[in-house]
């Protein structure tokens, strides 16, 4: 019962929600689509406008983007970062445009896949966050993620190896894990499955006993 532009807009603001962030979609004339907000390391409170396009054709070009209204709104709500969410972006001149002007373009897809992985890897809001800085924001935090992605493939893989191996050997170093696992198509290195070891051994994890 909503036109696509306000329902676009109310469902980014519900995803960075979603991620722990305070966003709230404000719309109409002479106002920014959505603010989002969060503290940084420092405990300061940072601002974000981000401009919805729904278009009907799938991809947002140069001549959707009104960088007069954007710097106004930018202004208006004293905001630090600016990012523009569309199902896509057409041609070179919108994303040299974007990257002069430090506008962040992020996919529906992008937020969406970001915001799975925010809450099944834990990710912080500092973290979340990068998707704004331009240029090399979204590729530091996809590397983040995969990252930590890996991370998690390595703790499981281990934790299954403990769990079928544990009966018939009385212990297992990191060194014995390596040559059971170095076949794998994770196939962890010898530092990987020390810091998974250190890890798992906490007090407050507990799972494996050096």
């Amino acid at each position: 019962g909503k036109s696509s532009g306000v329902a676009f807009e109310e469902n980014i603001a519900a995803v960075f929600r979603y991620m722990g962030f305070d966003a709230i979609r404000i719309g109409g004339a002479g106002n920014t689509d959505v603010i989002v907000r969060w503290k940084n390391g420092e405990g300061e409170i940072i601002t974000a406008i981000v401009d919805g396009k729904s278009k009907s054709t799938g991809t947002v070009t140069h001549s959707d983007i009104s960088d007069v209204a954007i710097e106004t709104h930018k202004e208006k709500n004293n905001a630090d970062y600016v990012a523009i969410v569309g199902a896509g972006f057409s041609g070179d001149t919108i994303k040299n445009y974007a990257r002069k002007k430090e506008f962040a373009l992020i996919t529906e897809k992008e937020l969406a896949d970001i915001a799975m992985n925010a809450k099944v890897l834990g990710l912080s809001l500092v973290d979340v966050a990068l998707l704004f800085k331009v240029p090399n924001g979204l590729s530091q935090l996809d590397e983040l993620i995969n990252t930590k992605k890996r991370r998690l493939e390595i703790i499981t893989l281990v934790i299954n190896t403990f769990k079928q191996e544990q009966e018939t050997m009385d212990s297992l170093s990191a060194r014995d894990l390596y040559f059971l696992l170095r076949r794998t198509s994770v196939s962890p290195s010898l530092e990987e499955l020390i810091q998974t070891f250190e890890l798992l051994s906490t007090e407050e994890i507990g799972v494996l006993t050096q």
